[in-house]
């Protein structure tokens, strides 16, 4: 049995969390599991779950605390480096954010990682092309540049090694002003990992039904293809955390649309929730409200003036920067994208 330990990182908690939690503790057999708590806006209370903290200042292992305030966003990799030096026994480690749902044997998968010399396990891996936004990021240092999707992550002991090795070579040129962009662990992980010939990789997809795992859209935790075996989805919520993430990612007034998306996708849920984060103004009071069909219309005043017309459609736009991630040619440019009446798929 190849020993690992399963690292579930959280920056916030509560009970659909610390629902998740224990599902992945369930599939990691007699693998270990600890939740990698970021605590640097106050304790997390994460019983009975042990606790690996942290903040995000690494600069003590001699890590630059880059970006300012997106460091463990931007360097998902450091809590990596914290769990080694905690766990140095073990041979692999497997991280999950807190919104992967997980159904599979993780220990199994691990076994199989282990039998067949595979060192990083993650979703969607690929070569990155020019106008991927992350290359600038390792522009600087390699052409030969790789992405994957990491809210769930097996790495070797050794992987592991090799990166914080790489990690701290760039902080060296970081200090001494060669480099002046910070890798982002998207293209970074999976770029130091494939440059190394005596390291391998392997797409989830080729050890767990990853077809849920993804970037977006958010999934509820009641919805039933979360039942199907070997499965690992992302991003899962649960209750009020989902409706809030489902609505904020949704246009303006979605959920008063009787057949709309959003509709659809709420009806499952719990009344309580809808009703918490709606306004009882806004959310069905019944079961059956929901299947007559609830007119918004009926609700109240504010509904005529969502269903009004939409001023801001093809409109004049600006912001307040332009960067390299930037997609318009313009600051102009790019945030008139916010009203062009298309959603992005990706961000903006």
């Amino acid at each position: 049995m190849t020993k690992f330990t399963a690292i579930f990182r959280s920056h916030v908690w509560d009970s659909g969390i610390a629902a998740m939690a224990s599902r992945a503790r369930r599939c990691c057999g007699s693998g270990g599991f600890v939740v990698a708590a970021d605590e640097t806006k106050g304790p997390l209370s994460v019983e009975p779950f042990s606790k690996l903290s942290h903040t995000d200042d690494f600069a003590s292992q001699g890590l630059p605390n880059l970006p300012r305030d997106q460091v463990l966003w931007w360097n998902a990799d450091y809590v990596l480096y914290l769990a080694r030096r905690e766990f140095p026994e073990n041979d692999y480690y497997v991280m999950l954010e807190y919104d992967v749902f997980v159904n599979c044997d993780l220990a199994s998968v691990v076994d199989q990682c282990a039998a067949g010399g595979i060192d990083l396990v993650a979703r969607d891996l690929k070569p990155i092309d020019e106008d991927h936004w992350s290359r600038p990021s390792i522009a600087e240092v390699t052409q030969d540049a790789w992405w994957a999707l990491i809210p769930l992550l097996i790495v070797s002991a050794r992987a592991v090694d090799a990166l914080l090795q790489t990690r701290l070579a760039l902080a060296e040129c970081w200090r001494r002003g060669d480099i002046r962009e910070w890798p982002y662990c998207e293209t970074f992980i999976p770029t130091v990992i494939q440059q190394r010939p005596d390291l391998r990789s392997a797409d989830a997809s080729n050890f767990v039904d990853s077809a849920l795992l993804r970037f977006r859209p958010f999934l509820t935790s009641r919805d039933p293809r979360l039942a199907q075996p070997n499965i690992v989805a992302h991003p899962v919520m649960t209750g009020e955390r989902f409706v809030k993430a489902f609505i904020a990612h949704e246009p303006p007034g979605s959920h008063l649309l009787s057949d709309g998306r959003l509709r659809r996708e709420l009806r499952g849920e719990d009344l309580a929730d809808l009703r918490s984060v709606l306004g009882d103004g806004f959310a069905p009071r019944t079961d059956s409200e929901w299947i007559d069909g609830f007119d918004p219309a009926a609700a109240t005043s504010r509904a005529d003036a969502i269903h009004g017309i939409d001023l801001a459609r093809d409109r004049p736009a600006t912001q307040s920067s332009h960067s390299v991630w930037s997609r318009g040619a313009t600051a102009e440019e790019d945030a008139r994208r916010a009203v062009s009446g298309e959603l992005a798929s990706d961000y903006g």
